[in-house]
């Protein structure tokens, strides 16, 4: 049984520790504790003097050796486990130790498995392993096993303060019910926990931000069963991938949280993390459906990236916005770069701001074309900012930043305003295409303000192409507005076709006049026998439903001929013009018609002028 002697009448525990780092530990505890080890094998220190040690330590301590028996356990150890003080006895079989745990129903459920599937990875890569276990009340312990030389290990068991992490909030409260993980104020609780705990400089951790893009517009078109069967799948990955009793949160939406620890051996660790985004993009099989899922991750590290628990989560945040915004398909780590771009995106929302009210943005036009004729069929408008102080500013980023702080509204009225000001001067088979986005659809008051546009201006409605993406339709709310505007005769183009959820459903479900396949299918086109099989589909299919088909992105002669090969299709890109004025688009048509009418007569002349004749 546990020997119970007084740490104040042991002096070896002032002796051992001090000794850090016997074996590779980061305190002062795991070097006491590694001294314990070689004396327990019958070195330096009698029994009764390294019980005394473990005894002063408010550590739990469990040593085992190589064949998997308990060589000795503290008192705080046995407590900390709900267990009798008398409860273990040098010589039980780690398996009866996980038992008896079990038997106390002060840990998890799953406590056995993680502390089984922690000693099979410490046997298996001899490294440290550091992981965490949660009671039933919530309270978080923190575990590191370190393998000894003659194969057994070593367990400490630290527990998060003096009180539960999750006692000010009651079961239902703390736990997600979609997913049974920790929800938001639980999770919060403990990664101020787990923050605390890295200040005081007894670990380090990393702080993962997973998100799944556009949850609730995913709910809207495929109902919130399958959202919530997408929860949970994401939920196992994310379980599987990360190491055993890593702690998971769902703090908001399709927001997942979670605190790894590092160990010995963090390189190891976050190379582990790094398959995270690989795992996610797999696709997900649901109980009636596959479905792949956008998701991106973002990771800061304590202490490197701070010490408190909200600047660590506000940290991971930023990089996964960043992540997002790259579409980067790993993890990002966060820098000191993203949260000065973070900070700058806050700026430059002022200066966008203030560019808008004193009428700072122009607008270029990009044609698109027959592309087999070359005739101009339409242009589409694109948003320009030169900055004073900044020069150009990239559309997307200015869009992005728009769409942020709720500006995308003003700006495409502004946008929709100049651009039929312009058309309404273009031949009338010139067809203006403007895009618009959910967040303008979302706006009650959006279809009167482009009918009241259309009015204002004198633009013929049928000549005016909205262009929207397909996680415009995600959300079905945007239904009426569109169908008002195409009964009023306002076409609609599905733009960057391919790259979203689920393409071809929306091409019945909406009345698309044009669909426009995405760029990212033409740039290997020429070598690429995949992309060729996806573009000549969606032209099919496009053929089929009586739809226009324009391909983005087109920049050489060969793309051209190919595609032109391939149906009656329209392009755009530079190989045809970059962006023009407004004026210089009439020049463009003037010269595409002028071109196209010599080309008639070059046809006629061919066969013989019919009046030439007798």
């Amino acid at each position: 049984m546990l020997l119970n002697t007084a740490a104040e009448t042991n002096p070896s525990a002032a002796v051992i520790c001090p000794l850090a780092a016997a074996v590779g530990g980061a305190s002062a505890v795991e070097g006491a504790i590694g001294r314990m080890a070689g004396a327990v094998q019958g070195t330096d220190l009698d029994a009764r003097a390294i019980m005394g040690a473990l005894e002063s330590l408010p550590e739990g301590v469990s040593v085992y050796g190589a064949d998997r028996r308990l060589v000795v356990a503290n008192l705080a150890f046995s407590r900390l486990h709900g267990l009798p003080d008398v409860a273990l006895t040098p010589g039980s079989d780690h398996a009866d130790v996980l038992s008896a745990i079990a038997a106390a129903r002060l840990f998890k459920p799953d406590h056995a498995a993680i502390c089984r599937n922690a000693r099979a990875a410490v046997v298996a890569t001899g490294a440290p392993m550091t992981y965490m276990l949660t009671t039933q009340a919530g309270r978080l312990v923190h575990v590191t096993e370190h393998p000894l030389p003659s194969g057994g290990w070593i367990s400490i068991h630290t527990p998060f303060g003096g009180e539960p992490a999750v006692g000010a909030f009651d079961r239902q409260q703390a736990t997600d019910r979609v997913t049974g993980l920790l929800g938001e104020a639980a999770f919060a609780s403990l990664l101020d926990e787990a923050a605390r705990h890295c200040a005081a400089g007894r670990a380090q951790f990393a702080l993962l931000s997973i998100g799944i893009d556009d949850l609730g517009a995913l709910n809207d078109i495929h109902g919130r069963a399958i959202g919530d069967q997408v929860l949970r799948a994401v939920r196992d990955r994310v379980r599987a991938l990360l190491p055993p009793g890593a702690p998971i949160g769902r703090p908001a939406g399709g927001l997942f949280g979670a605190v790894v620890w590092l160990g010995a051996d963090p390189e190891r660790v976050l190379a582990t993390l790094g398959a995270l985004g690989a795992d996610l993009a797999r696709p997900f099989r649901l109980e009636t459906t596959e479905m792949s899922v956008p998701t991106h991750v973002g990771l800061a590290l304590a202490p490197s990236h701070g010490t408190v628990g909200d600047d660590l989560w506000r940290r991971a945040e930023i990089a996964r916005h960043a992540a997002r915004r790259q579409k980067a398909s790993e993890p990002l780590v966060f820098e000191g770069a993203l949260e000065a771009e973070a900070v700058n995106r806050v700026t430059l929302e002022r200066e966008l701001r203030a560019a808008l009210e004193a009428g700072a943005f122009s607008l270029v036009f990009q044609p698109i074309v027959n592309l087999n004729s070359g005739v101009i069929s339409a242009a589409e408008a694109l948003l320009r900012w030169h900055h004073p102080r900044l020069g150009p500013i990239r559309p997307d980023v200015a869009i992005a930043v728009a769409e942020e702080t709720g500006l995308i509204r003003p700006l495409g009225e502004w946008v929709l305003s100049e651009a039929c000001h312009t058309a309404v001067h273009w031949p009338e088979s010139v067809t203006l295409g403007v895009n618009i986005s959910a967040l303008q659809l979302d706006c009650p008051h959006f279809v009167d303000m482009v009918l009241g546009t259309l009015k204002a201006t004198g633009m013929p409605a049928r000549r005016l192409m909205l262009e929207v993406t397909e996680t415009v339709l995600l959300d079905r709310r945007h239904d009426a507005a569109m169908r008002t505007l195409s009964a009023a005769g306002v076409r609609f183009a599905l733009d960057d076709f391919g790259v979203g959820y689920a393409s071809f459903q929306y091409l019945i479900a909406y009345r698309f006049d044009q669909i426009k396949i995405d760029r990212s299918f033409i740039a290997d086109l020429p070598r690429n026998p995949d992309c060729q099989a996806v573009v000549r589909a969606v032209i099919a299919v496009g053929a089929a439903l009586g739809k226009e088909v324009v391909v983005e992105g087109v920049e050489t002669e060969t793309e051209r001929q190919m595609l032109a090969d391939w149906g009656h299709l329209l392009g755009q890109g530079y190989l045809f013009a970059p962006g023009l004025s407004g004026d210089e688009i009439q020049q463009f048509a003037r010269l595409t018609f002028a071109v196209e009418d010599a080309k008639r007569l070059v046809a006629v002349a061919s066969r013989g002028f019919p009046w030439a004749t007798s």
